[in-house]
């Protein structure tokens, strides 16, 4: 069931997946960089586990989603540069690991905290799915944290049909509607 999107990157292969900072990506590159994400971090980053990847939209945190994905994490967007609201967004979403992505170099931290991970997460953990934590806007008080099936979300664009689009993301990385935008993009074969 996971392999459909990544057996779609390689049929799309050398269509432009990403431009980012004026640099295009193919489909194939993106492929290539989950591949090597796979090697050099995955060995630090255990299967479940709850990994915050902190930035926005950029070729190297795109294909970290799918490696964490593939990697059945529940994973954590966190695009806020307030380090006071990323330590309250870790600690809210239970973070086991931080993944800062640097001038494309990767740097994890564990985290250590405190308390039993929520029931959604052990669910997930125990079905062996991917998971993705989300925030509200906090508009009516504090943030809430907010518990995603990403198979599930993930897999609702699994039929669609190729076309060739080019579309502005223009909801940050931590937003549902930013995420449901990057996945119905590169699940098509657009840009």
């Amino acid at each position: 069931m996971i392999n459909w999107i990544f057996n779609n990157f390689k049929k799309f292969e050398n269509k432009i997946s990403i431009i980012y900072k004026n640099q295009t990506y193919t489909y194939l590159q993106l492929l290539l960089q989950i591949q090597k994400i796979e090697k050099n971090i995955l060995p630090q980053i255990k299967k479940n586990e709850v990994v915050a990847i902190i930035g926005d939209y950029s070729f190297e945190s795109i294909a970290l989603l799918f490696v964490l994905y593939k990697n059945r994490n529940i994973i954590v967007p966190i695009t806020s540069v307030a380090k006071s609201e990323i330590k309250e967004k870790i600690e809210e979403s239970y973070c086991d690991k931080v993944v800062k992505i640097v001038d494309e170099k990767y740097f994890i931290e564990n985290v250590v905290i405190y308390k039993e991970k929520h029931e959604i997460i052990k669910t997930l953990q125990e079905k062996n799915s991917s998971g993705l934590i989300l925030f509200s806007s906090g508009s009516t008080g504090k943030p809430k944290a907010m518990v995603h099936n990403f198979d599930n979300l993930l897999n609702s664009y699994k039929n669609k049909k190729e076309k060739s689009l080019n579309m502005i993301i223009f909801l940050m990385f931590d937003h549902i509607g930013g995420l449901n935008t990057l996945l119905n993009i590169l699940s098509i074969g657009s840009t």
